[in-house]
């Protein structure tokens, strides 16, 4: 075993230094090798993201299947639509002003916006966001903070349903 320690020298004022112990069975015989292992232990907190959505959001271990084989199934379906709503959220947040339809596809844009009575051209990433979420039930007052994962799946659920009672109609 192997162990690398990082310990924050200068951290933000009002923090706590960062400290992390990390075991490991990669050989870190270097400085080089021991940034790569700090730099795949950073990846961890997009992985934690995505186990929540998963199992918070879209709710896998909630849903009961006689066999395996129709859970591994659902999971991989539910698997791509947690990616694109981590996506989603992480994009609100790190880039708020891109337009939707550049990263969302088009009919989710045009659907929400004719639910939610918005206009879809100049909907932006982050309004996306908070109108899927609304349609999930957050209620979007300044003090209720983002959206959760709960709220998020629960309004891309119904705009799914949207577009496929749109989809048959025509």
């Amino acid at each position: 075993m192997w162990v690398v320690e990082l310990k924050e020298a200068h951290p933000p004022q009002d923090a706590e230094a960062l400290h992390w112990v990390l075991l490991t069975s990669e050989v870190i015989d270097s400085l080089s090798a021991a940034q790569a292992c700090l730099n795949s232990y950073k990846l961890r907190w997009g992985v934690e993201e995505y186990h929540k959505v998963l199992k918070t959001g879209c709710r896998v271990e909630k849903r009961y299947y006689e066999t395996a084989d129709r859970l591994e199934r659902v999971t991989g379906l539910l698997s791509v639509l947690a990616v694109r709503l981590l996506q989603i959220r992480s994009l609100a947040n790190d880039t708020p002003n891109q337009l939707a339809q550049e990263v969302v596809p088009i009919p989710w844009v045009k659907t929400l916006a004719a639910v939610r009575k918005r206009s879809a051209d100049d909907m932006t990433i982050a309004q996306f966001t908070q109108l899927l979420a609304g349609l999930g039930g957050h209620l979007g007052r300044k003090h209720d903070g983002r959206p959760g994962w709960i709220t998020l799946w629960r309004g891309l659920e119904k705009l799914l349903l949207i577009l496929r009672g749109a989809s048959l109609r025509t």
